[in-house]
């Protein structure tokens, strides 16, 4: 018995040894030493989470990484600096279904994506923002959303599906991202993780981003 007992042992090491290990974009030095903006790092798994406790942990690191200011009890992210490096980034780590992750830059200034890495560490960012990326390759579109959701721009956001398997399903896209993918794919797959990040802000018109309640 003590005998059996110690080959079922042994065959679940030699399993636990042999079971492949996940590797992390993590890993892959994805932050080179000329990123010089401060920046903060979320992970989230849609897969493990709920969507409501991602929600409140995206809410809390955006407050965190604000200005500090607030009107009646409203936060204020940072001024808005255009085309140039914001004050801090915020890095989503977004896990998804399988081996899919992905890493997504978010200025702290208006909550927008300006890049992404996909699975193998290389970043891709919009064709206005690779001068904030080191090593980013352009993406075949650019951020208005005429080119991410086509004719119609932003009145195609009602037609767009949001929630958990939404953000899985564009995981997936920009994990595995390639250069052939149909750009309308890409397009809804960027503004779905960026309606995700604006899920807690609005613009106020005047260069600042004014956090719901």
């Amino acid at each position: 018995m003590a005998h059996t007992n110690m080959v079922m042992v042994t065959m679940v090491v030699l399993l636990f040894l042999l079971t492949p290990v996940r590797s992390s974009l993590m890993d892959k030095g994805l932050f080179q030493r000329n990123w010089w903006p401060p920046m903060r790092l979320l992970r989230s798994d849609f897969c493990t989470e709920t969507f409501e406790s991602i929600l409140q942990r995206h809410t809390y690191t955006i407050n965190k990484s604000s200005s500090l200011l607030d009107i009646d009890y409203i936060n204020i992210l940072h001024r808005q600096r255009g085309y140039g490096q914001p004050a801090s980034w915020k890095m989503s780590h977004l896990i998804g279904r399988g081996e899919d992750e992905v890493m997504v830059a978010i200025r702290d200034d208006n909550l927008y994506v300006v890049g992404f890495a996909d699975q193998t560490g290389q970043w891709h960012a919009f064709p206005d923002y690779v001068h904030l990326i080191p090593g980013s390759i352009p993406l075949p579109i650019k951020q208005d959303y005429e080119s991410l959701l086509g004719d119609g721009g932003h009145t195609n956001l009602a037609k767009l599906t949001l929630g958990r398997e939404a953000m899985l399903d564009a995981i997936h896209t920009l994990s595995n991202y390639q250069s052939s993918v149909d750009k309308k794919v890409l397009g809804e797959a960027l503004v779905t993780v960026e309606e995700e990040s604006n899920e807690v802000g609005k613009e106020d018109g005047k260069g600042l981003v004014i956090m719901k309640n």
